[in-house]
């Protein structure tokens, strides 16, 4: 959900991108006009999000996905820009949520204009894709969207809930993650499939490819928290602990230690050792108890699945690339 690509991995990506160059050339094109149109405070917001933009992750999926069966180029490049005008406004909104300072190595709206500010500007996001998916008439892709919507708020609160929880399960983990970030990604996959003519028979597929992508790529996010470079990750490494998010390789970690250890853990947290310079022991109690190969194992499982979940589509550029993406999530290291 939040760090910053360095250059290898935009190079990665930029193979990725190769047969829907143009679509993505497009689609900037047309967030640069629906942004643009912002007056006051939101024309400066937006420019702020513009000169900073992301990897386009959900984007391209909804474009690849459009490029299965034959579709509607406009309505997809519409769908592809309301896809990421909802992820930048949960990325506003939860560095609103975490009082986040940085983002992809950059000042965060909150941190610049407030947070009354980011709240207010990421319900303008969220009123414009629905807004272009509408006048475009795309209404298979809003009800699509509004729920992943729905499901994205559902994670957002129990992942508030257990805020701070050492006793998380990975059960419930796992909810937050297919409601938060999964859920988004096979939005993506769906709304991409809906600017088709014909491709109701892989809506399953789609959807399946989507989930089992996100959790791995949040997976791969929550492991680079513990054993990422900072210079790369765009913020401080720990970030997901500081702000009480405990992820899947603590979790696992938790479970392996034994009593002793696992109380000279708790003991270490509620010292306030994480910001004692205790951050390199705790690296070390997740590695040394399983929690990172753990994860690694996960992230991998779930990244076969995806592909997997794409068995029935017929070979092509849009399907390579969309197999090529899921080896790109599990071989994320930085």
């Amino acid at each position: 959900m939040r760090k910053a690509a360095h250059a290898p991995e935009l190079l990665k990506l930029q193979k990725l991108q190769k047969p829907i160059q143009l679509d993505l050339d497009l689609v900037e094109e047309k967030l640069r006009e629906v942004l643009g149109a912002g007056e006051g405070v939101a024309g400066e917001v937006s420019d702020h999000i513009l000169s900073g933009s992301g990897k386009r992750l959900r984007p391209i999926l909804v474009l690849l996905v459009s490029r299965l069966f034959p579709r509607k180029q406009d309505h997809a490049i519409t769908a592809a820009v309301a896809l990421e005008l909802v992820h930048t406004a949960t990325l506003v909104h939860d560095d609103a949520i975490d009082d986040s300072a940085l983002r992809r190595g950059r000042v965060t709206v909150n941190a610049r204009w407030g947070e009354n500010i980011s709240l207010i500007f990421g319900d303008y996001l969220y009123s414009r894709s629905f807004m272009l998916m509408g006048e475009a008439g795309l209404h298979d892709a809003m009800r699509v969207v509004a729920s992943a919507t729905h499901l994205m708020t559902q994670g957002e609160m129990l992942q508030w809930e257990r805020r701070g929880d050492l006793d998380i399960s990975e059960e419930d983990y796992l909810r937050i993650v297919r409601h938060k970030t999964a859920s988004l990604f096979s939005a993506a996959c769906q709304v991409g499939l809906s600017t088709c003519e014909d491709g109701d028979g892989l809506a399953r597929d789609v959807v399946s490819y989507g989930e089992h992508l996100g959790v791995a790529y949040q997976m791969v996010d929550d492991l680079l928290d513990f054993v990422g470079a900072e210079r790369f990750l765009g913020k401080p490494v720990g970030g997901d602990l500081r702000e009480g998010r405990v992820t899947l390789p603590l979790i696992r970690a938790l479970q392996g230690a034994d009593e002793k250890e696992r109380a000279e853990f708790l003991g270490l947290i509620r010292s306030g050792g994480l910001d004692n310079g205790g951050w390199p022991e705790i690296v070390n109690f997740v590695s040394r108890n399983g929690g990172i190969e753990y994860c690694h194992q996960k992230v991998r499982q779930h990244g076969e699945a995806a592909k997997l979940a794409l068995a029935r589509v017929e070979s092509g550029d849009a399907l390579q690339a969309l197999l090529a993406i899921a080896d790109y999530v599990i071989g994320k290291r930085e």
